[in-house]
């Protein structure tokens, strides 16, 4: 399953905020997110979607209340969404995973700071526990406590924490299990006045916990935000080969120079700043080290950007110039859209077709033990594939890894897709297949000036393909 979670991204309106919830969402292999407390002006929705990518499909719940609250996205490859019931403090949808088929109920919530107005939200959620009965997930900023140790700074009393317990126990919900933050959300005030509360969370019914018994979810820190991001992770091989790589490179870091690695370097610190914080809230040196951190990473960021629009010499202050820049510029070198000749059926079975046994034995199931010696086929001195890890890694781990391997091998052979990119940062490499064959489809334009393609042998750069 591609990671599903939410966030809490008040201040929305800012480009570089924008963006960093772009890069946010395409790091961590997001397709279903939800986006409370935004606080777009004049929202436009389309106009949001095409800053984070175009690929992102999104509905909002502005009909619902003045300027909308709530922003519900994903990726129409990943997951088919049906929207089943909206209000001004939720969004509820019927999700199905492309990949596996599962099904279930997906609702992102935004509580309302008024206490009676949460009070419609709680009946909202017992209305959609009495309408479904399958799997359930809940997530978002439900601005309400659930026990009396998730608030620091400031006393929580019982009347805090009645209604939205009672809601829960209906509802038959509890937190899935989770990593990092334990609190979601501070004020960010110096000492003797700031406040950390546990306000977001990812909560799931017994349905939900069966599909994915082994998801988890992990609340990052909120960098420039007030809240931290929570994200479910369900492709366990990925995350844990993704997670494994930043340890690996810490080993191997020196020093930088150049800006993009010193933003880097300013965002690591100030999220390491913001881990600590979560063991010793009332630390003021802590406090004080986080604000300087945040000052020294916005500027940082700022600088990088001017210093990519220097380079390229324009103005990129609207990711939709970019965009149009690249449409513009593969318009220009290969053309305008030509007219094709179909595909005739008939034509095709006129030569070599594959008999019904071939059928079935293509079609037969691929076991555990042929992905294995697959794997133990490739010699261990073959160069690494754009993942970073060599065939020794996995034959050396294979106790430990095996199983994860093997179930997102069989999810790739299921689903045709795989978390993998290629040789160019931010680029997949299924894009580089695109490319050739739009350039190959127009060499036979007969007004096409003189030229030719060298095919490089691939296997010695990288012995994996997507």
């Amino acid at each position: 399953m591609d990671n599903i979670g939410s966030w809490n991204v008040r201040g929305m309106n800012k480009l570089t905020k924008q963006l960093e919830i772009k890069r946010f969402l395409y790091n961590n292999n997001v397709g279903l997110f939800g986006l409370v407390e935004h606080k777009i002006k004049d929202l436009d929705c389309s106009k949001v979607l095409n800053n984070l990518g175009q690929h992102w499909n999104g509905v909002s719940n502005i009909q619902c209340h003045p300027g909308g609250r709530i922003i519900l996205i994903w990726i129409e490859q990943c997951f088919t969404v049906n929207i089943i019931a909206m209000s001004d403090q939720l969004i509820s949808a019927n999700v199905k995973e492309v990949s596996s088929g599962n099904e279930f109920m997906f609702t992102v919530v935004y509580g309302s700071n008024d206490e009676e107005e949460r009070l419609t939200l709680w009946n909202d959620l017992k209305h959609i526990k009495d309408s479904w009965g399958g799997p359930w997930c809940i997530c978002g900023d439900f601005n309400n406590l659930l026990d009396f140790n998730e608030r620091l700074g400031r006393p929580v009393h019982w009347s805090d924490i009645t209604e939205f317990r009672e809601c829960v126990d209906y509802c038959e919900v509890v937190d899935i299990k989770a990593q990092g933050a334990f609190f979601t959300w501070n004020n960010k005030q110096e000492s003797g006045s700031r406040v950390y509360s546990r306000l977001d969370r990812f909560m799931i019914n017994g349905d939900w916990l069966q599909l994915y018994p082994e998801a988890y979810t992990y609340f990052l820190p909120e960098g420039l935000f007030d809240d931290n991001p929570c994200l479910c992770y369900g492709r366990v091989v990925v995350n844990k080969l993704r997670n494994l790589k930043q340890p690996l490179k810490e080993l191997n870091r020196n020093r930088f120079s150049d800006i993009e690695k010193v933003v880097g370097v300013a965002k690591f610190t100030l999220y390491n700043i913001q881990c600590q914080l979560q063991g010793d809230p009332t630390n003021t040196s802590l406090m004080n080290a986080e604000a300087s951190a945040a000052d020294t990473y916005r500027g940082l960021a700022k600088a990088h950007f001017s210093f990519l629009s220097q380079k390229s010499k324009v103005d990129w202050s609207d990711p939709n110039d970019i965009e149009q820049a690249f449409l513009s510029y593969y318009v220009d070198l290969l053309g305008t859209k030509a007219p094709t000749i179909p595909v005739h059926s008939a034509t095709v079975k006129l030569g070599p077709v594959i008999t019904d046994d071939l059928k079935l034995l293509l079609l037969k199931p691929i076991t555990k033990d042929e992905i294995k010696a697959t794997m133990f086929s490739i010699p261990a001195a073959k160069s690494p594939g754009p993942d970073g890890f060599t065939s020794h890694f996995y034959k050396d781990s294979w106790d430990i890894i095996g199983n994860d391997v093997v179930g997102a091998i069989k999810d790739f052979l299921t689903s045709g897709k795989m978390s993998q990119g290629g040789f160019i940062r931010g680029r997949n490499i299924v894009e580089n297949v695109l490319i050739c064959q739009d350039l190959i489809r127009l060499y036979n334009r007969k007004t096409a000036s003189p030229r030719c393609i060298i095919k490089i042998d691939l296997r010695k750069a990288d012995d994996t393909v997507e």
